[in-house]
């Protein structure tokens, strides 16, 4: 059943011998002076399928204290720590994250089938372009990239309703990913969250941090919860404000002091 040009509910009886939909070109960024970051096309480059994954090495010098975030290591340290090596880093463990009862948050390494029976999958969201669909599971493809330029705003609405369907079946549990579990993915379940949950988006976002640490919606991303924000509710709990280090930013997060916010500023997407 289509339910728009780029997101697709497949029954588990359709799944067999998938293929992954074939790349299109980006849609240009929102018209809406709303979903505009004026300038900050130059800060954030497109990006492929896979970049979400791709943590670039970045220092960081904040405040004077130096930040660095490695891929080899995925974690983050100061320098002085880096010496030490005290294990006081934040490491990246992309394994299944439950965020509410029956509602689990992960990557696409951990899309196995020991994984989907162990936690009684029975309906998968998801949101690449390329990790194969799974069989015997009804699955929710949105067929986007982790881009600042993808409109995935035009999906929160569809797949809301389809994790929601998904809960008030007696036997319904949900597993929403992408490639890592960082962006695409995370933005998703916090629009779930906000429509059919009533959280404002800095309550949803605290609370699915709160689970998985180093969720990171990029920023184009973060803009159009923003928008959702302002349709459900009429109002916004997050504005995105302007970091020389960052690029543009929450403000909130800006205003933490926090290993999370250098994590955050290290990933200039």
């Amino acid at each position: 059943m289509e339910l728009s040009s780029s997101i697709t509910v497949v029954p588990p009886t359709q799944q067999s011998s998938p293929s992954p939909p074939p790349p299109s070109p980006l849609p240009t960024p929102l018209a809406t002076p709303s979903s505009s970051l004026p300038s900050s096309s130059s800060l954030f480059s497109s990006s492929t399928d896979d970049d979400e994954f791709i943590i670039k090495t970045k220092q960081l010098s904040i405040n004077g204290q130096e930040f660095r975030l490695t891929q080899s290591s995925s974690s983050l340290l100061s320098n002085t720590q880096q010496q030490q090596q005290q294990g006081s880093s934040l490491s990246i463990e992309n394994y299944f994250t439950k965020i509410i009862d029956k509602l689990y948050l992960t990557s696409a390494k951990y899309m196995i089938d020991e994984h989907l029976i162990n936690h009684g999958i029975t309906h998968i969201v998801n949101a690449t372009r390329t990790v194969p669909l799974k069989r015997n599971y009804r699955t929710c493809r949105v067929n986007i990239v982790d881009s600042t330029y993808e409109n995935i705003g035009a999906h929160f609405d569809s797949v809301g309703e389809f994790i929601h369907k998904a809960l008030e079946n007696e036997d319904g549990i949900v597993a929403v990913h992408c490639i890592s579990g960082i962006s695409r993915s995370s933005t998703l379940v916090i629009a779930y969250l906000m429509k059919y949950k009533n959280m404002s988006l800095k309550v949803a976002f605290d609370f699915v941090r709160s689970k998985r640490w180093f969720i990171r919606p990029n920023t184009g991303f973060f803009q159009q919860l923003i928008d959702y924000e302002l349709k459900l509710y009429g109002t916004n709990t997050v504005k995105m404000i302007y970091h020389e280090t960052g690029g543009y930013i929450p403000d909130f997060i800006l205003a933490e002091n926090t290993k999370y916010k250098y994590f955050y500023l290290c990933i200039k997407k």
